[in-house]
């Protein structure tokens, strides 16, 4: 988070795309179809929904935000590996209030993407001299872009609460999700 003066570690996959930026042109789209519905109906869905029985929603969502941060850890290379797990814990227990609040695993879905392909982006931007060199040294991953992208979330969370159209859209992709996540359970 080097715009707040941190150092926050690198993701491989961010080190790799820096080599060729193109590829994180393929991650924005790929950070809504696949990674954020991914790992929403794996952590939120099986993780937070299995731990969600046995323990009160509060301690299910900070249990499983410990997990998904734990599976970055063998991601990383560079200093600040626990500011790195640190913001993805925040992030983490951000989607699983989103899961709760909402009870559907398209919301945090649809923030997940989001957040990562905002990152994606900003990071393109920087590696190809796009944004002035001065915004490209605040951050790649920390600092303000999290702010901002947060803050989108929680507007992503009051529309939903206040559209019955999304609402009704939402649910029916909920439902379609829920069905493959309960029939891959059952394998």
């Amino acid at each position: 988070m080097t715009a707040i003066g941190i150092e926050s570690a690198a993701n491989r996959v961010v080190e790799l795309g820096r080599r060729d930026p193109t590829a994180f042109l393929l991650l924005i789209p790929l950070s809504f179809l696949l990674v954020g519905p991914g790992e929403e109906v794996l952590f939120r869905g099986v993780v937070q929904g299995t731990l969600r029985t046995q323990f009160s929603a509060a301690k299910a969502a900070v249990l499983a935000s410990a997990v998904f941060a734990g599976m970055h850890l063998p991601s990383l290379q560079g200093d600040g590996k626990l500011v790195y797990i640190a913001t993805v814990f925040v992030l983490a227990i951000v989607l699983c209030t989103l899961y709760e609040y909402t009870g559907s695993i398209v919301v945090p879905a649809i923030a997940h993407g989001g957040y990562n392909a905002v990152q994606y982006a900003f990071i393109y931007m920087s590696s190809t001299d796009s944004i002035p060199s001065t915004v490209a040294s605040q951050t790649p991953l920390g600092g303000w872009i999290e702010i901002m992208i947060l803050a989108s979330i929680s507007g992503i969370v009051l529309i939903y609460r206040q559209s019955e159209c999304v609402q009704r859209t939402v649910s029916m992709l909920s439902e379609s999700i829920d069905t493959v996540s309960v029939r891959s359970l059952n394998e």
